[in-house]
């Protein structure tokens, strides 16, 4: 799948039409449509239009392709809606780059990557007093022997 088909499919799971997402966004339906068709890339700044209209956020695979995906609770089970729509977006942007994915482990590498570009994700979008907030949690966080990798010998 291609980034068109991750747009498609990020696009009609928020229920919108190519017209509607063209109008959220301000673009051109043409453009929509070009952008599906593989025809065209959107450039960074569209693409965070893009996202924004859709109700997702976006990152970018390993190798630079770009995927959308959406927050989930972190015990939300591992086959619902918006892990798999994440999975998917997230494996088909590498193996649209030229990564295939073979094994479990290099799964569970994606799958970390993943988490890795929701945080900064989300981390990025904190203004300046937010970002020193989620610093401070993070820090406390490493001291809770329930979350400590150092306190459960995991590495």
């Amino acid at each position: 799948m291609s980034f068109g088909n991750r747009l498609k499919e990020a696009r009609k799971r928020s229920g919108m039409t190519q017209g509607k997402l063209a109008e959220k966004t301000e673009l051109a339906a043409g453009t929509i449509q070009m952008y599906e068709r593989n025809k065209r890339k959107p450039t960074p700044k569209t693409l965070k239009k893009l996202a924004k209209a859709l109700g997702v956020s976006y990152a970018h695979a390993s190798n630079g392709e770009p995927y959308f995906y959406t927050f989930v609770d972190t015990i939300e089970p591992e086959d619902t809606e918006n892990n798999v729509f994440n999975r998917n977006q997230q494996l088909d942007a590498m193996n649209d780059g030229g990564i295939s994915i073979k094994t479990f482990e290099e799964k569970e590498q994606v799958i970390n990557l993943t988490a890795e570009a929701k945080l900064i994700d989300g981390y990025n979008n904190l203004n300046k007093q937010g970002k020193k907030e989620a610093i401070k949690r993070i820090e406390e966080m490493a001291y809770i022997p329930k979350y400590s990798r150092q306190f459960n010998n995991e590495e």
